[in-house]
């Protein structure tokens, strides 16, 4: 069996909070025991991780910008995150390396998951708003010369970094790149849900050949890494849940999945994943593949807005519709 059509039963995705909740200074001990253990004995075969959004991140990259650097007006919660990272890369390497580690002695499989393009409406001069979009206007959706209504679709996905264009795809190309490159990953995972749009709305549909040729030079990337490794690296998608959406946003699923491309699909939403869908039409276009369908469940169970938790109960549920 391939390492592709490996069968993992479950996928647990952390999105890093961890780095901002203890310490400092944030042990491994901390990681073992709060992040990983807890999978133990449970069918959770891979461990996803958050390495951080709009262009700021929470691991030891070396081309990226790490969350704090060169602001001197941290808040108490901010400095934690600050003195935590630099911390964990100074003593123990940086939690990608420390992660990847802790998961493999436990027996779990450990992808990074990168937010390709997340553009939540936070002010420009934030600490997480992210340098490149800040200094650079030129390479988002709503380019500075273009007047956008305020409240439209468009105004909303204004600041998302705009993938028609090289510079966009060769930053994330880059980042992405030093991921396969530097550390012990099992595979890596392209969150396209933090959030969907990577386009100018209305152009999307045409932009199908530029995302796929992104996908495609990952994938040829991790299988020149995996020749070397001796084991397949693979690559996974979070998409949308229905492929309408998908093909709507640039993302043509079925060449993904028909060229060999990826070797998972999580189609879902942000938060409201709706659990009483079917995803037939994802299995459809997998079933003669070693692409594996996960519909995602995102239960947040204990979040703070109580009107959208879930129980465990609501989570078994979810399951026994998707599997109906």
């Amino acid at each position: 069996m391939s390492a592709s059509a490996k069968r993992r039963r479950v996928l647990s995705n952390d999105d890093g909070w961890i780095i901002g909740t203890y310490g400092p200074p944030l042990t491994p001990d901390h990681l073992r025991d709060y992040m990983i253990a807890p999978h133990a004995g449970s069918p959770i075969d891979v461990f996803l991780w958050s390495i951080g959004g709009h262009e700021v991140y929470d691991y030891e990259t070396e081309i990226g910008e790490l969350f704090g650097s060169g602001y001197d007006n941290l808040d108490s919660g901010q400095q934690k995150r600050h003195d935590n990272l630099r911390q964990l890369i100074k003593e123990h390497g940086g939690p990608v390396t420390l992660i990847a580690q802790l998961c493999h002695e436990a027996g779990l499989e450990f992808f990074p998951s990168v937010r390709m393009n997340e553009h939540y409406d936070i002010p420009e001069d934030a600490i997480n708003y992210g340098r490149l979009r800040r200094e650079h206007p030129e390479l988002l959706i709503g380019r500075p010369d273009e007047d956008i209504p305020a409240g439209s679709l468009e105004w909303g996905i204004r600041t998302g970094l705009n993938y028609a264009l090289p510079e966009v795809r060769a930053h994330m190309l880059a980042i992405i790149c030093e991921l396969i490159d530097r550390f012990d990953i099992d595979g890596i995972e392209f969150n396209y849900t933090r959030l969907p749009a990577c386009f100018p709305r209305g152009k999307a549909e045409g932009s199908h050949a530029i995302m796929t040729g992104f996908v495609r030079r990952v994938r040829a990337m991790l299988d020149e890494v995996g020749g070397h490794k001796g084991r397949k690296v693979l690559l996974g998608v979070r998409v949308l849940q229905h492929l309408e959406g998908c093909l709507k946003m640039g993302f043509d699923i079925p060449t993904w999945i028909g060229d060999g491309l990826i070797d998972y699909i999580a189609p879902g939403d942000i938060g409201f994943t709706d659990f009483n869908a079917k995803f037939e039409t994802f299995v459809k276009l997998a079933r003669d593949s070693d692409c594996y369908v996960y519909p995602q469940i995102q239960a947040m169970l204990g979040y703070h807005h109580r009107d959208l938790a879930q129980t465990p109960e609501h989570c078994r549920a979810a399951v026994r519709n998707f599997y109906g």
